[in-house]
């Protein structure tokens, strides 16, 4: 079955930490395609500070330097479906636009951190969202999911992705399972590397060089 997963978010900017999550999780999964999903508008009303076009060349950028300098990833892509779209990126709309691209029959899965897992309940439609994916929960602050969204998991097939058989199993399902994914801990995020950037301080530890150079040359965060 073609597999397919996705990394939503605002990236302003896109990291290292971005990057090597999803190098990660194709070494344990082989996916056929690893896509990032930047929105441009948020549902949250929290506005991105680079507009969508600069924060899509960056992460076009950030793919094409990590494919030449680490060998790594060479199926990460893009996914431009809501960076295109002109109303607030709800997840469910994503993934429901997703599946109707993609086609009925192929595998989807929508990763998230165990931080936004926990509060699930919060989103537009959440209890709907696995009618069109599977959802690829990766540790983050090992946090307790809001009793609603254990009871809902409970309907759901479950898989610990640290069993051989049940990793296997996962890319069986075209949509409907809820797996759990232990990854090397990460501690990049945008809002911080905004704050340094601002301050004038070096940021080459967490960011691509090609990235860099941009974000200098159109005076982004400064």
């Amino acid at each position: 079955m073609t597999s397919y997963a996705f990394l939503g978010g605002s990236f302003d900017p896109i990291h290292l930490g971005h990057m090597t999550v999803l190098a990660e999780i194709q070494k344990k999964i082989d996916f056929t395609r690893l896509s990032f999903l930047p929105y441009n508008i948020s549902p949250t009303n929290k506005t991105p500070i680079a507009p969508p076009t600069k924060r899509l060349a960056m992460v076009r950028l950030a793919i094409s330097s990590f494919r030449s300098s680490m060998n790594a990833a060479q199926n990460l892509d893009i996914e431009e479906v809501d960076i295109q779209r002109d109303t607030p990126a709800y997840t469910y709309s994503s993934l429901r636009d997703l599946r109707r691209l993609y086609g009925e029959e192929c595998h989807i899965s929508f990763i998230m951190g165990d931080d936004c897992y926990a509060t699930l309940d919060s989103w537009h439609r959440w209890d709907e969202l696995c009618d069109f994916t599977n959802l690829l929960i990766i540790n983050r602050d090992d946090a307790k999911p809001h009793e609603e969204v254990i009871n809902h998991e409970r309907q759901r097939i479950v898989l610990d992705l640290s069993s051989p058989t049940e990793k296997k199993d996962f890319l069986k399902h075209s949509r409907g399972c809820i797996a759990k994914l232990s990854l090397t801990p990460v501690k990049i995020s945008s809002s911080s590397i905004r704050h340094s950037l601002a301050n004038k301080e070096d940021v080459s530890d967490f960011i691509m060089p090609p990235v860099i150079n941009y974000i200098k040359k159109h005076n982004l965060y400064a």
